[in-house]
C-alpha cells in the first residue's frame, strides 16, 4: 500500500542510489511529507530541503475541509484513467508529454487515493516532529495562480475560498526555519515543475550553495 512510511523508505532507498549523503531533498505537493519525515528521521543525511508547493504540517488542517471531495475526485480519476479518458481530457494541461503519460495512469490515482486515506496518520507523525534543525537551509516555492491546487472538480470560487488558509499555512511553516525562505513563483499553478521549472531550479541552487561547506582559507 502507498503510505507515508513506505514513501519515506522509498525516498531513502532512491537517495542512497544517487550517492552517499548528505543530500538536498526536493518534494512537491504530497511529496513534502516523505521529504520532511526523512529529514527528521535521518538528520545527519540531509544538507537542505526544497519544497514545491508542498504539504507541510500546517496545511493539513485547511485540507480537511476539502477531504471528501478530494477522495471522490481521485476515485473518479482512477476510473477514467482505466479507460484512457483522463489522458484524453487532460485536466491538468500537461499536453503530449512524459509527465502526462505518468500522471494519467490508473495506478497513480489509486495511489493518490490511498495517500488521502492515510492523511490522519501523516498529520500525527508530522505534528510529532521536533523543530527544524537550525543549520539546514530550506526553500518553499509557492504557487501564485489560483485554480488548480485542489483539482479540476473544484470551482474557481472554491479555490479562492481555500487559498488564504493554504498561503497562511505555508508562511507559518517557513517562519519556523532559521534558514528558511518562502518564494512565490510568478503565474505558476500547483505543479511548480511544469509552470515554473526555472524558479524550482534556482531554489535548489540556493539551497545547494547554502549547504556547501565553506571553502578553506588560502
Amino acid at each position: 500500500p502507498t503510505t507515508p512510511a513506505n514513501l519515506t523508505a522509498d525516498l531513502l532507498a532512491v537517495s542512497l542510489l544517487t550517492g552517499p549523503p548528505p543530500w538536498v531533498l526536493v518534494g512537491g505537493s504530497y511529496g513534502g511529507v516523505p521529504v520532511l519525515l526523512t529529514a527528521h528521521e535521518r538528520p545527519g543525511h540531509i544538507a537542505g530541503l526544497v519544497l514545491l508547493d508542498a504539504a507541510v504540517p500546517e496545511t493539513f488542517e485547511p485540507l480537511e475541509a476539502a477531504r471528501a471531495k478530494l477522495e471522490s475526485s481521485t476515485r473518479w480519476a482512477a476510473l477514467m484513467s482505466r479507460w484512457g479518458l483522463l489522458r484524453f481530457a487532460d485536466p491538468l494541461k500537461l499536453g503530449d508529454t512524459r509527465d502526462a503519460w505518468l500522471t494519467y495512469r490508473e495506478s497513480t490515482w489509486r495511489a493518490t487515493h490511498d495517500l488521502l486515506a492515510t492523511r490522519e496518520g501523516a498529520k500525527q507523525r508530522l505534528a510529532q516532529l521536533p523543530p527544524p534543525p537550525a543549520e539546514v537551509p530550506m526553500r518553499m516555492v509557492r504557487h501564485t495562480r489560483v485554480g488548480d491546487l485542489l483539482g479540476p472538480r473544484f470551482s474557481l470560487e472554491e479555490h479562492q475560498k481555500f487559498e488564504p488558509a493554504w498561503q497562511q499555512a505555508q508562511e507559518q511553516f517557513a517562519a519556523r526555519w532559521t534558514r528558511g525562505k518562502l518564494i512565490a513563483a510568478p503565474d505558476a499553478g500547483h505543479l511548480i515543475v511544469v509552470d515554473a521549472l526555472d524558479v524550482a531550479e534556482q531554489a535548489v541552487l540556493e539551497v545547494v550553495a547554502l549547504a556547501a561547506p565553506p571553502a578553506p582559507a588560502p
